[in-house]
Order: C-alpha cells, then sequence, then structure tokens
C-alpha cells in the first residue's frame, strides 16, 4: 500500500474539523484527571505528527512539472488543508512545512538548502500564487534556482540582498510587492501617482473593447465585515490590464478590532490590486466602455490617490468605490444590501418574505423601524458614527450621521462584497444567458435610483 493511499482519509479527517486542543501544562504536580488530560494531549500531538509526516513523505514522492499542475494536486491541496491545522492549533511541523512550499513551486526541497534565503522570500511572497498568475516557472540548474527578474531568469545567489522582506509601511496591509510581471521587484503598492498597465493579455478575450471588469474575492458560506474585497479592472482594445483597489489601515489590536471597527478611517488605494493573487475563487463581471469614459475614469483614480479618500467597512468600502467608479459610465450597480439579509440563514429569509404577504403594511412598517434601530445601535456601538481626525477635512459623512439616521431602515444596509458577487453578479449574467447577449447591459443598471436600498421595500 503506497502513501497516497492514506491521502483521502486524512482529507476527510480534516474536513470533519476535529480539533486538535493542544495546550500547555504548568509545572506543579498533576492531579489524576490532569495527567489523563496531559495523555490525551499527547496522544493528538503525536497523531498531528504522524499526519505530517505521513504528508511529507506523499510530497517529496509527488512530481509536477508546473506550479498549476502542482496547486491543484490532489497531495497539496490536502497538505494545504492539513497547514491551516497545524496553524490553528500552534503546532510546528518543519520538514511538513518545507516539503509542502517546494511542491506548490514545483522544486525539490533539497533547493532550499543550496538557496539561503529562498524558502523565507517563497514564504513572505506568496511566491508559487504568483508565479501561476503570471503564468511563469522556476528553472533549477546544478545547485541554483533561477527565478525572473528583469524579464531575464536569474540566480538567486544574484538578487539576493536586493530583496527586503520587511514591509516598509508596516500601517498598511500587504504594502510591498516581492513579485510582478517582471518578476522579482520590491514595490510599494501604495507608492504610485499615475495609474499603470500591471500586466498584458490577449485583447480578443474581451472583443478588443475598452471595458470596466468588477471583481469579487469573497467568503462563498456568509457574510462577514473582514477578508471579503472588491476591486477595479480597467482594459483596453490593445490588450492593458490596469488593477486599482481600495484598501483601508492594517487591523490595529484591540483599538480596531474591539473598540471601533467601523469608524471611519483613512483609505488607501492599491495598484496593482493584491487580491489579483490571491487563492480564493475571483468573481468578475466586465461592462463595455467608451474610450472617453475609460480616461474619465482613470483620471477620477488617479485625482483620489491625489487627495485622498476615507474608508469604511460598511458604506464608504471597496465595493461602494468600484460602483462610484462604474457610475462614471453611467452604469449603477445595485450594491446595497439589507444587513438582516445578510446575517439570517436562506431558510428564515424565505419564511419571512413568504410571511410578508399575509401581514398588514403598518405592522410590517413598525417591525422595520424596529428591527433598524436595533441594527442601527449595533453599527453605533462599533463606531459607525465617528470619522477618525485624518479624514475629516474630507467632509465625508459618516454611516451614522446623526440620531435621525438610527430610524432609517435605508442606514441598515451594507454594500458587502459577497452581495455583489452572489446576488448582483449572478442577476447580470442570467439576463445576458436569456438575451444572448454577453456584454449587454440590463436596463436597470441604466438608471441612477437602482442603487436605492432594498430595506425601503421589505
Amino acid at each position: 500500500m503506497t502513501v497516497s493511499t492514506y491521502i483521502p482519509s486524512i482529507r476527510e479527517l480534516l474536513l470533519q474539523g476535529r480539533s486538535f486542543d493542544i495546550k500547555p501544562v504548568g509545572p506543579r504536580p498533576l492531579s489524576i484527571l490532569e495527567r489523563a488530560f496531559e495523555y490525551i494531549q499527547g496522544k493528538k500531538r503525536e497523531r498531528l505528527t504522524n499526519v505530517a509526516t505521513v504528508l511529507t513523505k506523499a510530497l517529496l514522492e509527488a512530481k509536477f512539472d508546473s506550479v498549476s499542475s502542482a496547486l491543484s494536486s490532489e497531495i497539496v491541496k490536502t497538505s494545504r488543508l492539513f497547514q491551516k491545522t497545524l496553524k490553528k492549533e500552534g503546532f510546528i511541523a518543519l520538514e511538513f512545512e518545507k516539503a509542502l512550499k517546494a511542491k506548490k513551486l514545483a522544486i525539490d526541497p533539497t533547493y532550499f538548502d543550496t538557496n539561503p534565503g529562498f524558502h523565507e522570500y517563497a514564504t513572505a511572497s506568496a511566491l508559487e500564487q504568483y508565479l501561476l498568475h503570471y503564468g511563469d516557472q522556476l528553472e533549477c540548474k546544478g545547485d541554483d534556482i533561477l527565478i525572473r527578474k528583469d524579464n531575464e531568469m536569474t540566480p538567486w545567489s544574484e538578487i539576493q540582498d536586493s530583496i527586503a522582506l520587511s514591509s516598509p509601511s508596516k500601517h498598511l496591509p500587504t504594502p510591498t510587492s516581492l513579485y510582478g510581471p517582471s518578476g522579482v521587484e520590491c514595490k510599494d503598492r501604495y507608492d504610485w501617482k499615475e495609474l499603470t498597465p500591471y500586466k498584458h493579455e490577449d485583447p480578443s478575450q474581451w472583443d478588443y473593447q475598452y471595458v470596466f471588469e468588477a471583481c469579487v474575492c469573497c467568503s462563498e458560506k456568509a457574510f462577514r465585515l473582514s477578508g471579503d474585497h472588491s476591486w477595479i479592472r480597467l482594459k483596453t482594445p490593445e490588450g492593458e490590464i490596469y488593477s486599482v483597489g481600495l484598501y483601508r489601515k492594517g487591523k490595529n489590536g484591540t483599538q480596531d478590532l474591539l473598540k471601533t471597527p467601523l469608524q471611519m478611517k483613512e483609505g488607501f488605494l492599491q495598484s496593482p490590486d493584491v487580491s489579483e493573487a490571491w487563492p480564493m475563487p475571483i468573481h468578475r463581471m466586465g461592462f463595455p466602455i467608451t474610450e472617453e469614459q475609460f480616461w474619465k475614469i482613470k483620471g477620477s483614480i488617479e485625482r483620489d490617490k491625489q487627495t485622498g479618500l476615507a474608508f469604511d467597512s460598511v458604506e464608504t468600502n471597496c465595493t461602494r468605490y468600484t460602483a462610484d467608479k462604474l457610475a462614471i459610465a453611467d452604469i449603477h450597480l445595485p450594491i446595497s444590501a439589507p444587513i438582516w439579509k445578510l446575517i439570517f440563514p436562506k431558510r428564515v429569509i424565505s419564511l419571512i418574505d413568504l410571511s410578508a404577504k399575509w401581514i398588514p403594511e403598518v405592522f410590517k412598517k413598525v417591525v422595520r423601524v424596529t428591527g433598524a434601530v436595533v441594527l442601527n445601535m449595533v453599527l453605533v456601538t462599533l463606531g459607525a458614527f465617528y470619522t477618525c481626525k485624518e479624514v475629516r477635512h474630507l467632509q465625508q459623512k459618516p454611516k451614522i450621521g446623526s440620531i435621525f439616521d438610527i430610524f432609517k431602515p435605508s442606514i441598515a444596509t451594507v454594500h458587502a462584497p459577497t452581495y455583489l458577487a452572489q446576488v448582483v453578479f449572478k442577476e447580470i449574467q442570467k439576463w445576458r444567458d436569456e438575451n444572448n447577449q454577453p456584454w449587454g447591459i440590463p436596463g436597470l443598471l441604466m438608471i441612477e435610483s437602482a442603487e436605492a436600498s432594498p430595506s425601503e421595500e421589505d
């Protein structure tokens, strides 16, 4: 029986979400219960070690000729799932981690030993994702790893000292790009004045026209305040692709997570958007625009970069920014969704929609206002009324601008990337398929009032 035989059962074990609670035990004498608990924990450590050993052996046996084939293989998928378990449990398995990173890059782990610093660089840059995104490969000759730099394959030893793994802007999320279209680089994604193409592709894919592409990377399961993202792609008839997205400052411990997570902060435009190479499904919806509209949108983004922007997680967020720029081309995405429809299970929502037909209008209005007060008070508690001093000069109204806003159902909404991808994009695609118009724009999107919050009608 080969090692690979065990992979399906290991993957099934991981998908079941079984917990491996490994906790430190104090130096004092242990009670009978504590000794029993320690024994159980020891067995769990042994179990993790055994799984790591089996997966490491299977990884070393696997051979891949490309990053694409490696990342799509069952052994790498299973190992990545197990890697999340190890991280969650605080368990370190160095040989497993090393073997997994090497196989993601489609190289042998021994090359990490002969190329000092490369493993750290590959880990910090999520190199396999960028190689996949740009269609690149590493080359191994003798003991050297060759990687693209300035469009030429260069030994790692010649460029190692030019790479700074520390972030030049620690208060910003993922500021440093360590790999781009020409190969290895060290570029601050926020340090730019003019929006330039970040890569080129065959323009026949979008029929040689100017295209505004709304992009979303989000959880497939449920709405969340952090982790989902929307951004913009602009495409030209010559094959140029521009990428830009609005971000907030990096999370600042308890101040950001617990005290005021929804306050209006300083926003930052990132180009190219880091989400382009995220290892998650990306939802895209392209809209044809004119050359004039292309230049207007591009110019508007560049002005925003100079004047500054505000950001909060529910109102003036990345999804709102994407929709606002598309509106320059007179296309208006309905991005507002009632909060309750995003946090309640679909069964509950269906039941409410079904019963709404039999409920008197006056009672429904009372329920809407009461629900809005409850939800809006939660927003207030999370800081949705507060504007940081860094962006007060922009005179941007926060989500809750006055005491009267608390009573408005239209305020109890959020511009969620999840809603854009799983509802709006799907409806647009359905309309295009039914009307046999691959680049068509539904008439409703041409009406500015389409962005009115559906909560007013629910």
